[in-house]
């Protein structure tokens, strides 16, 4: 699977020869802070926290860094976790029968409190899958759609005003074999409109979680989810309150074939 941000940017020839050389380089403080754990920690950027103040748009970051975030970017692999966020604690276990779950879908499990059970989950993925367990996981998560776009989106009930924009953003992009992949959390009613919309649209995946205020999930921690049910090659991330050209998902995924 492979990841793509809105925020991604083609790097200047300077940037890369220097990375080539090993020099620590300076990136758009948009683009790290969109950046998996470890680089945005090489950055001073706590996980899943706001960006640093405009005043300062450029950060310094190391090639090692980059190197580790292309490998947290791919959470599906073998043994790879999820960083916790600063503030949270374990406060439940493994069930049991998951000994054959990956260790992003232990993680999964354990930072949600048990309401994010991946196993029963897999239902709700595009995908057909029967097959043992262990480094594919319970649902085959490392099984993909070849040429499938998967686009993801955290939500809640509180931004219920875009979420006729988000759907219309993705009913116009015109890569051919897309999904749209939403996780909502909303304290007393989700939204009617996604709900509606996954029932009358076999290409929408909208999961939703009843979750109190104070301790509603992360914005990182509901994209990690989105990805576990993304079926796609490519995985495209939308913002809920921005718009997206048409052309904008064919785009960066023809981009991103031409670089290999």
């Amino acid at each position: 699977m492979q990841t793509l941000s809105p925020f991604m940017q083609p790097m200047p020839m300077s940037v890369l020869k220097r990375m080539e050389m090993g020099s620590e380089v300076e990136l758009p403080v948009e683009v790290l802070a969109n950046l998996p754990y470890p680089a945005r920690t090489a950055t001073g950027l706590a996980p899943h926290s706001p960006q640093r103040a405009s005043s300062q748009p450029w950060l310094p970051v190391s090639p090692q860094a980059l190197k580790t975030s292309t490998s947290a970017m791919r959470p599906h692999d073998a043994g790879q976790g999820i960083e916790p966020a600063e503030d949270w604690s374990q406060t439940v276990s493994l069930p049991p029968g998951s000994e054959g779950w990956t260790r992003f879908e232990q993680d999964l499990y354990l930072q949600s409190n048990g309401a994010y059970n991946p196993e029963k989950m897999a239902s709700h993925r595009r995908i057909q899958f029967s097959g043992s367990t262990g480094r594919s996981g319970v649902n085959g998560v490392n099984t993909e759609i070849r040429q499938r776009v998967s686009i993801v989106t955290p939500t809640m009930s509180s931004r219920q005003q875009y979420h006729e924009q988000l759907w219309a953003c993705f009913e116009a992009q015109d890569w051919p074999d897309k999904e749209l992949v939403v996780v909502e959390t909303y304290e007393s009613t989700p939204s009617s409109f996604l709900a509606q919309k996954a029932k009358e649209d076999e290409r929408f995946v909208h999961v939703a979680f009843q979750r109190d205020r104070h301790e509603d999930f992360s914005v990182g921690l509901k994209r990690d989810m989105t990805l576990h049910l993304a079926s796609g090659e490519y995985v495209v991330n939308f913002d809920d309150d921005d718009i997206y050209a048409a052309e904008y998902v064919s785009t960066m995924v023809q981009e991103l074939q031409m670089k290999g």
